[in-house]
Parts: C-alpha cells; sequence; structure tokens
C-alpha cells in the first residue's frame, strides 16, 4: 500500500504506523484542571511539535479514542465536565488536515476503552470495553466503526468489563491489556480478539498489574509499557509469534508513574508522547525496535507544567 503525496510508504506488516510520518493529539489537560481543544502535530522526522486550529466541537479532557484509516484520522468521544461522556466524533483529513464532524452514535455511549484502536484492513476501527456514565458501569461491549460509511456495530464482546486498558495489534489479531475491571480494581489479564471471526478470549496475563499503559506494535512484539502504578522499571513485550510475556528494556529515565498519552509506532521506532508525570516538560520517549534502546527526545513547551494529558494521540 502506498500512502498519497508527501506520506510514507505504509507497511502492513506495522499494523500500527500509518504511514502519515506525524503523530496527532486532540483536546487534554494540559493545565491540571483547564481542558482544552488543541489540535497538535509531532514530525517523526525532526521531532519538533506544531500547533494547528484547535478542532471545532470544543473543549474535551480524557479517555478518548483515536485511530486512523487510509485517509483520515479519527478522536471519538472521551470526558466532559461533571462525569459525563462525550458522544462526539471529530475525523481529520490526512490530506488537508480539514475536519468533520461525522455522527457516530453507539447503542452504549463509553469512554475510556482500550486504547489506541486497533484497525483491520484499515477498514474498521475497534472500541474495545470502557465505563459508561449514564449506567455507572465498567463495560464489555466491542463496537467497531466502518470507515467508508462511518457507522457503528456491536460485535462480540470481552470476557469481562475493562476501562482504561492499552491495547497492541498485528493485521490479524488485538491484545486488549490490563485496566480497570468491575468492582474498580486492577487486572492483569489480556484479551485476545481475533479480526476476522470477531471472536475473544483470554490469552497470556501480562508479567505485572497495571491500569493505563502504553501501547506500542512493531512486526516482532507489542510493548506495553508504565501506567498509573507501574513505574520505568516495569515495561513487557509480548511476543506475536509465540504469545508469551517477557520483560522490555526500562524507560529511559527514573519516574514512579506516567499515563494518559499516545503510543505510536513507525517502521522504525515506536514513540511515548505526553501524558501526566512527574517531569514539567513534554515526555517524547523513543525505543528503536531493532536495538531495543530507548531515546529521550523529551521537549520543554509553555503548556507541559504539570503534565500534558491527552484526549487522543495517533502516528
Amino acid at each position: 500500500m502506498i500512502c498519497p503525496n508527501f506520506f510514507n510508504i505504509c507497511i502492513p506488516s506495522f499494523a500500527q504506523n500509518s504511514g502519515f510520518g506525524r503523530g496527532i493529539l486532540v483536546c487534554g489537560d494540559p493545565y491540571n484542571g483547564s481542558y482544552c481543544s488543541f489540535n497538535r502535530t509531532l514530525s517523526f522526522a525532526t521531532y519538533t511539535e506544531s500547533s494547528n486550529t484547535n478542532i471545532s466541537t470544543g473543549n474535551r479532557i480524557v479517555q478518548g479514542m483515536s485511530g486512523f484509516s487510509p485517509s483520515h484520522t479519527y478522536h471519538m468521544k472521551g470526558y466532559l465536565l461533571a462525569g459525563s461522556t462525550a458522544t462526539t466524533v471529530n475525523k481529520l483529513s490526512a490530506y488537508t488536515a480539514t475536519e468533520t464532524v461525522p455522527t457516530i452514535s453507539f447503542s452504549v455511549e463509553r469512554r475510556g476503552g482500550g486504547t489506541n484502536m486497533p484497525h483491520y484492513q484499515r477498514s474498521r476501527l475497534y472500541f474495545y470495553g470502557g465505563y459508561s456514565d449514564s449506567l455507572g458501569q465498567y463495560r464489555a461491549d466491542t463496537t467497531y466503526v466502518t470507515q467508508n460509511t462511518d457507522t457503528a456495530t456491536n460485535a462480540t464482546s470481552l470476557p469481562a468489563g475493562r476501562h482504561m486498558a492499552g491495547t497492541i495489534w498485528t493485521s490479524t489479531n488485538a491484545y486488549i491489556m490490563d485496566g480497570y475491571t468491575t468492582g474498580g480494581g486492577y487486572s492483569n489479564t489480556t484479551y485476545k480478539y481475533v479480526f476476522s471471526s470477531d471472536t475473544a478470549s483470554t490469552s497470556t496475563a501480562s508479567v505485572t498489574v497495571n491500569q493505563n499503559p502504553y501501547g506500542m506494535s512493531s512486526n516482532v512484539y507489542g510493548y506495553r509499557c508504565f501506567g498509573t502504578n507501574i513505574g520505568y522499571t516495569g515495561n513487557n513485550k509480548l511476543s506475536w509469534s509465540t504469545e508469551t510475556w517477557a520483560t522490555a528494556p526500562n524507560g529511559p529515565e527514573s519516574q514512579s508513574s506516567m499515563l494518559g498519552g499516545c503510543g505510536m509506532a513507525t517502521q522504525t521506532d515506536g514513540f511515548l508522547w505526553t501524558g501526566y508525570q512527574s517531569y514539567l516538560k513534554r515526555i517524547l520517549y523513543r525505543l528503536t525496535w531493532s536495538t531495543e534502546t530507548w531515546t529521550n527526545n523529551s521537549y520543554t513547551t509553555a503548556d507541559a507544567n504539570s503534565g500534558f494529558i491527552l484526549y487522543s494521540g495517533i502516528c
């Protein structure tokens, strides 16, 4: 598959690599309680951030979902003030950066599903689990969005509810890792979802219990990094070929917790970008696939006074 115009060649074996050559983030909480409608991009060539026209639908905070098709990025749902779920979807053209706001309604509206949203053959985006404010429930629902029609379809539910889980995926399977479960506790259970048959099952549990981890996917491993109660020494990786977990390299600098940002991937590297953390800077950690070595490309910004927790981000 060749991505058009100025974009890179898409590599199908790297399912999480959009080929757009940049990361995108939308909305968030940059000032620790003052929500925003930011629209930012990160160049993977220069590791520099750029500001774009804010999205048109107003401020939102976190627990939204993001994903991509061959031509667009999607930023779905999220969390509003007073404990309510945003039902808005923002769709940004990868060619012109123009925005549309399609109506994509779920039978049960949710926030904080497995992030980022895996795709199947770039035709379906999958929203796994989440939390329903109207029902007060941790949900196991699976909903996929068909990208050429912008419609939502209910699919096979997960074996149990999951909220603020992480996802890693290949071209054939998705893995939904950790997160909150019914009763509000953490879980280290990993669920496997087979795209072609829309079936869900319990896979090998991850090494440590976590909530809100970052996920990055290469063509050999899926990486589960950081999270609410995991420091820089708690990273794990799942082998696609054996479906077994092993320890992954420590993060590039010591901190007790990091959560709420973007896990992204290119052909050569994985990226952890932004999120709540203990440093007053924009976190940008880069993991080189071939050597499994981290590089710290973090930088300072005016809106990172307590970390920048994101609504959604993709690459």
